[in-house]
């Protein structure tokens, strides 16, 4: 490079590479920071999108149950994405109060994760729902095996579990009406029994599983109502049956109440006899259980709504079975009738889960009988 030698300095022209190389020369830096820019885009759109489908479909686990409300499912079929079948269902839940929200017992929420939210939300063809109508998605199962269906009719609670056909209850007290102790019964009945011997053993040597639903109140199965008296073991039958159920075994009876830990009582440490939690040993003082049936029906008065007592339920979740009414079973042994009676009355007697009475026949009925219908779980 030549240049004058009196030349100032703002005359210098110096030579250098041609734009177009200098430009060549940062095209992977330039790429790359573009590309950057892309993919924070696109994860910003991402999120921003699921974030909306989470607020447009809230995806819920099916329940079993909405106490005093009715609710509607509306099948939307499924989305199969690669081995996972999802099948989205609207549910139209009821008013609670002043509540949109549907109410349910005994039952846990379940999200899913954003990325089956997103398939979820395809499959429902759903825009926006109004509040009283929620997107739901049944468990997930892998592709051909059945959907999941809640094996019991409504109203009714899955019992599952090994049972102990021979199991021994040892009573350490027997009290009156009144509470006070009594000798045992001579004639080797449990009668009223205070206390058990803690823990129950059981002889058999082996338990049997057992799987099937059983209503969660006693007929007609009504949450909040008085149950039904006055009924014959072939009358409790013909209910069952006409319902697409049918009557409970002793034994089904028995393990629906003490549950997989052999409890005498449903309801507190399970060993020791409590009036207060469950509908029994009521005052007997003025009531003539002799008179005719018409004066008898005022023996009702003694009754409780099904349900009205929260400690009465048993592990399973099953209501008033020591108590309020003496409920028909199936005698197993079939001696000397098919028919038994479990839970005792109002007034008082076994009041626990194991005991039957198999003095009556098929066809009585009195102020304190009633039925408890069973079916087989799907």
């Amino acid at each position: 490079m030549s240049y004058r030698q009196n030349a100032r300095p703002e005359d210098v022209k110096i030579e250098g590479p041609p734009l177009w190389w200098r430009i060549k020369g940062k095209l992977p830096r330039m790429a790359k920071e573009f590309f950057k820019f892309l993919s924070v885009v696109a994860i910003v759109g991402g999120a921003a999108g699921i974030i909306e489908l989470v607020h447009r479909h809230p995806i819920v686990r099916y329940v079993k149950e909405a106490p005093s409300c009715t609710e509607t499912w509306y099948d939307h079929g499924t989305y199969t994405r690669s081995l996972v079948k999802i099948r989205v269902r609207r549910w139209r839940s009821c008013r609670t109060g002043t509540s949109s929200a549907p109410v349910h017992s005994n039952t846990k929420m379940k999200y899913l994760p954003p990325a089956l939210l997103a398939l979820a939300s395809i499959a429902c063809h759903q825009p926006y729902v109004s509040s009283h109508v929620t997107v739901t998605s049944a468990p997930l199962e892998l592709e051909g095996q059945p959907a999941a269906i809640d094996p019991c009719p409504e109203g009714s609670v899955l019992v599952d579990g090994d049972f102990c056909s021979n199991a021994e209850e040892v009573c350490t007290r027997h009290v009156d009406e009144l509470g006070r102790t009594v000798p045992a019964p001579a004639d080797g009945s449990l009668g009223r029994c205070a206390g058990f011997r803690y823990p129950t053993r059981c002889l058999s040597a082996q338990k049997v599983h057992m799987r099937y639903c059983i209503d969660r109140y006693e007929y007609p199965n009504v949450k909040g109502q008085i149950p039904q008296s006055w009924m014959s073991w072939y009358e409790a039958k013909s209910a069952c049956e006409g319902q697409g159920k049918r009557m409970c075994t002793q034994s089904e009876w028995a393990f629906s109440c003490e549950g997989p830990d052999m409890k005498p009582y449903p309801y507190g440490d399970g060993y020791h006899r409590d009036r207060t939690a469950c509908n029994f040993d009521n005052d007997e003082t003025g009531v003539n259980v002799r008179a005719d049936r018409k004066d008898l029906r005022m023996l009702d008065r003694f009754l409780k709504p099904s349900g009205s007592q929260p400690r009465c339920v048993s592990p399973f979740g099953v209501y008033d079975m020591p108590g309020n009414l003496d409920e028909f079973v199936i005698n197993e042994s079939g001696h000397p009738y098919k028919s038994g009676l479990m839970g005792g009355h109002v007034f008082g007697v076994r009041n626990a889960c194991r005991p039957m009475t198999n003095g009556h026949n098929e066809a009585f009925s009195w102020y304190e009988t009633t039925a408890r219908c069973c079916a087989n779980a799907q």
